[in-house]
């Protein structure tokens, strides 16, 4: 079972995420964003200060891996990407568009990536996996996080759904910036927390060294 989430927790998003794939395809309401323009300022912020080049990457929920692209069409096939979703619809659709030699994927949850891959991992991210509801959102959270920068060499970065706002989906999330920035603050010194683009949600990275 993944270390965080109960079994029926597992199996409400893998059913969820299956049944979004069946009723839309690969179309990127399948994963929840709005548009290609806000996922891509997702995408962004994850990267904002980190160049990819030369590293590996880890793309936690990667959903069709649409992040693979992304970073290919700016860098080129100059980093090693490693996807990973417990979808087996959204892992198969992934694998299928991404044929690329420098990516791969697996049907995976992060505490068993070891099991799939002994690659050396950089920079680990994560975008939106964790605004799906579970029966404890927080502790999950703080435990992927947590994963995410011991198994990275450099760093890590990860966003959120934050707290402040005035209308709530039930199937999602919110989480306090402040609270974040404490699991933070007890793994390294050295966090940033960006609060400062126009989507309800905010990013945080995390480096192993200034």
């Amino acid at each position: 079972m993944v270390t965080g989430l109960s079994e029926s927790d597992v199996k409400k998003i893998t059913q969820f995420y299956n049944n979004r794939y069946q009723e839309k395809g690969n179309d990127i309401a399948a994963v929840g964003w709005k548009d290609q323009a806000t996922q891509y300022l997702r995408f962004n912020m994850l990267f904002r200060d980190y160049d990819p080049t030369g590293k590996i990457i880890l793309d936690v929920g990667c959903g069709f891996g649409d992040l693979a692209r992304f970073l290919t069409d700016i860098y080129g096939p100059t980093f090693q990407y490693i996807g990973i979703d417990i979808s087996s619809e959204l892992i198969q659709q992934a694998k299928q568009t991404h044929k690329l030699a420098h990516c791969c994927f697996y049907e995976s949850d992060l505490f068993s990536l070891k099991k799939q891959t002994q690659q050396s991992i950089d920079y680990a991210v994560e975008s939106g996996m964790l605004s799906f509801k579970v029966e404890n959102n927080n502790q999950y959270a703080q435990e992927v996080m947590e994963e995410m920068f011991a198994i990275s060499q450099e760093g890590i970065a990860l966003n959120f759904l934050t707290d402040r706002v005035d209308y709530k989906l039930a199937k999602n999330h919110h989480f306090s910036a402040a609270e974040v920035t404490q699991w933070a603050s007890k793994l390294t010194s050295s966090f940033t927390l960006y609060h400062d683009y126009p989507l309800w949600e905010f990013t945080i990275r995390l480096l192993k060294s200034r």
